[in-house]
């Protein structure tokens, strides 16, 4: 063990930029973007049968002769994963479970490309235990390395489905828990419903005006087409606890999209019809809840039909001017 500090004369009147610690190693990154690393295990690039190494060395990119802006690293319990400005993801140490997205059987002593189909856009990568994450601009997740798929073709990476607007990923080495960062949204409907009338100039239950108008009838439509997306999967999704407290509107809509539909009670069509809520009790029910779910009979897409009509009543005052 090492108990004093002491310098590395290995990496002589460089400017470090940032250090990044894996499961026994550690990265060094410096302000001219090249990258240096010591420890144990594979990944720095050595002969697998040589498991200690206590200098910095410098790693090699391999085929890339232009100079190469790193953006991100990423370290986890033997390999590494690099990402550059160009959106290109670089990885090498040890590839036991196919974490680098080539045949399990190959080492890789140095940094290569690994290959991603032209659709996506990599924005960030995460190397955790045996396995390998790509979030892609859109907020999609990649991934291969460990158990994906349950197959022998592990290394090939597969689209997470179902899985949208990931910021981030974390994942907890001692219990090997994943945990998924996703966007964070202040505003309801409900604070957008409270500080909308204010923000025209007008008392709740007077007339909009016709920009209001319009504002509130584009906020309402992008909430029909929200759940008719739903409703038309396979099989449809009913949310059944549609209430302006689970409905968030953001500021940086993407594709001019600012409604998010969020907290999903959800249930999903059977092969015999629906299922009805369950009989653990009324939870989370609310004033904007279809009869038949309140009393746990049959019920079907009308169910979020009936959320969104009182949802709109509101949002449009109607009730004010009765």
């Amino acid at each position: 063990p090492v108990e004093t500090a002491h310098e590395l004369p290995e990496l002589p009147e460089l400017t470090v930029r940032q250090f990044y610690v894996g499961s026994h190693f550690v990265i060094a990154q410096t302000s001219e973007h090249r990258v240096f690393v010591w420890g144990h295990l594979g990944e720095h690039g050595k002969p697998v049968n040589k498991r200690n190494y206590c200098k910095p060395h410098k790693i090699l990119f391999d085929n890339i002769c232009d100079n190469i802006v790193i953006t991100q690293i990423s370290c986890g319990v033997s390999h590494v994963l690099v990402l550059d400005d160009r959106g290109r993801v670089f990885g090498w140490g040890c590839n036991w479970c196919g974490q680098l997205a080539v045949d399990p059987n190959v080492f890789m002593p140095n940094a290569v490309e690994i290959q991603f189909p032209e659709q996506y856009v990599i924005e960030k990568v995460v190397a955790s235990y045996w396995v390998s994450f790509a979030i892609t601009s859109d907020g999609q997740v990649l991934m291969w390395g460990e158990n994906v798929q349950a197959t022998n073709n592990n290394y090939k990476q597969a689209l997470i489905p179902n899985l949208y607007a990931v910021k981030n990923i974390y994942w907890i080495e001692k219990n090997r828990f994943c945990f998924i960062q996703m966007p964070f949204y202040e505003n309801t409907l409900l604070d957008i419903m409270i500080a909308k009338p204010h923000a025209f100039g007008r008392k709740f239950g007077q007339t909009m005006d016709y920009m209001e108008f319009y504002i509130t009838c584009e906020l309402f439509a992008q909430l029909v087409d929200g759940m008719s997306y739903l409703h038309g999967l396979s099989p449809p999704i009913i949310h059944r606890n549609l209430k302006t407290t689970n409905i968030f509107v953001t500021s940086d809509g993407l594709d001019n999209s600012f409604i998010k539909i969020a907290d999903y009670g959800f249930e999903k069509f059977d092969k015999l019809g629906v299922k009805p809520v369950a009989k653990s009790g009324y939870e989370g029910l609310s004033k904007y809840t279809a009869l038949e779910v309140i009393k746990g009979r049959k019920y079907g897409l009308n169910a979020d039909v009936y959320s969104l009509g009182i949802i709109g009543d509101e949002f449009f005052e109607v009730y004010s001017k009765m």
